[in-house]
């Protein structure tokens, strides 16, 4: 089986984001050291230092959400507190594929939670901010909610996801939702 090396692999995983984007990540070696799960946030150069040299740089919401009859998703929402707060949120859809169950997974088990930045040309930070894990237990609530409640499509979850987002009625979460 051909590899790409982790540099190499972001890299092109940024050639698809945009700035101000955030991606759920697993790296490592199922069969060695088992996977961890990451977050890669494609940033501004001008803002890693930033995000960095904060005392404490990332607070994490998460709430689990029924769009409709039996799909739910998982919302996180991320604030980095740099002179300007910045929001990144990310859906967690558990039937999108073996990849989110992965990653709630590790996440579930995962004592910290790295998060790597990337720039506009897509260049990795030396270096990593790492969290301590408070996610475990609503991960492990998703997946036990989602597995109880049935598959959905792809398709559905992003429609009823739309639907939410247009509906609900704290306005400022669905700004900072919608980028």
């Amino acid at each position: 089986m051909f590899k790409i090396p982790m540099k190499e692999a972001l890299k092109q995983i940024g050639q698809s984001m945009e700035i101000g984007e955030l991606k759920v990540l697993s790296k490592g070696n199922p069969n060695v050291r088992g996977l961890e799960t990451f977050f890669l946030i494609k940033e501004d150069i001008n803002n890693h230092k930033k995000i960095l040299d904060c005392p404490l740089p990332i607070q994490m919401n998460c709430k689990i959400t029924e769009f409709s009859s039996g799909i739910f998703g998982m919302v996180l929402s991320i604030s980095v507190s740099t002179p300007n707060i910045v929001s990144y949120v990310y859906w967690f859809n558990y039937y999108s594929g073996k990849h989110v169950e992965c990653d709630l997974n590790n996440l579930i088990h995962q004592t910290r939670i790295p998060f790597i930045l990337i720039d506009a040309n897509n260049n990795i930070n030396k270096e990593s901010v790492y969290i301590e894990n408070g996610l475990g237990p609503m991960c492990n609530i998703y997946t036990e909610v989602a597995k109880a409640s049935g598959a959905w499509s792809n398709e559905q979850f992003e429609i009823d996801k739309a639907k939410y987002l247009c509906s609900h009625e704290n306005k400022d979460y669905i700004r900072i939702s919608m980028k």
